[in-house]
């Protein structure tokens, strides 16, 4: 009987709420050991392929190693989204240079009330 080996990044769906701070902290491990990460790069794009937010190293996304990963989308970044968007989440391993993109899902920014 043959295996699969299954490299796809975890199917990850967020739900956020408009106009408020998005912070989430996310670890990248093999089950018992965290890895070192060299960058990460999250991007949030509409569902028709339009770049909406891109998180970098130093612009969003703090690298605290080994393998933790802080994500943080400001409120005011966060007040102009609305609907159901496609993301993922890339890192580069320090260890072997290999780039692997982690997560990626739907990301749904339910409307807000008060403003």
């Amino acid at each position: 009987m043959a295996e699969t080996i299954d490299r796809r990044p975890a199917e990850v769906q967020i739900l956020a709420y408009r106009g408020d701070d998005y912070n989430q902290t996310v670890t990248v491990d093999n089950g018992t050991t965290n890895y070192a990460l060299t960058t990460a790069k999250m991007q949030i794009k509409t569902l028709g392929g339009t770049s909406v937010v891109t998180l970098t190293v130093g612009s969003g996304i703090t690298i605290t190693n080994p393998g933790s990963i802080a994500l943080n989308i400001p409120k005011a970044t966060m007040a102009t989204l609305e609907g159901e968007y496609r993301y993922d989440l890339q890192v580069v391993l320090t260890a072997s240079g290999e780039e692997r993109t982690i997560i990626q899902g739907l990301f749904t920014v339910s409307a807000d009330t008060t403003q």
